[in-house]
């Protein structure tokens, strides 16, 4: 799959994020496109996405966007996170209620083994902090309802996990 990063404007340090971006994903997209896929059991119908780098504070799946202020040994992560939203809605599954909770739920059935694959226990367990963490960091209110995916997601062993998210391709 190909990604091409644009910055969303001419602010200070998006040129620069651009092509950070730009060689994370030369470095690492194939093994997360093969990885997504595998875990997932679907297939990108899209071989070919445009991404904006911006000046906000967390990614974003439509457009598909990417904060230049994630820190480096996130990015990866962040990308991936975002691809799995993408995947899910080009095979047109759908989840019950278009919530940030629920759509999170369903794509944290799948995550959660592709970040361990590809990055390990460590790294994992951090990503889900800073995911958690970006709800009040951007000024919501309220418990994180990414706190409360994870929390459902990671209270199933891996095989209920990939359970779970076959009931999402019926």
């Amino acid at each position: 799959m190909v990604i091409n990063f644009y910055p969303d404007s001419d602010a200070q340090g998006l040129a620069e994020a651009v092509e950070e971006y730009k060689k994370l994903w030369e470095k690492e997209g194939n093994k997360i496109v093969a990885e997504i896929e595998k875990i997932s059991g679907l297939k990108f119908t899209r071989k070919f996405l445009s991404a904006i780098i911006w000046l906000e504070e967390y990614g974003w799946s439509f457009p598909l966007s990417f904060s230049y202020s994630t820190p480096p040994e996130q990015r990866e992560m962040e990308i991936t996170h975002e691809l799995c939203h993408r995947l899910v809605i080009q095979n047109k599954i759908e989840t019950k209620t278009f919530t940030v909770e629920e759509t999170h739920k369903q794509i944290f059935l799948i995550l959660y083994d592709i970040f361990l694959n590809l990055w390990g226990e460590k790294k994992t367990k951090n990503r889900i902090e800073y995911e958690i963490g970006l709800w009040a960091k951007t000024g919501k209110k309220g418990q994180s309802p990414y706190k409360r995916a994870w929390d459902w997601a990671l209270s199933m062993t891996k095989e209920q996990r990939a359970e779970e998210f076959k009931k999402y391709l019926k």
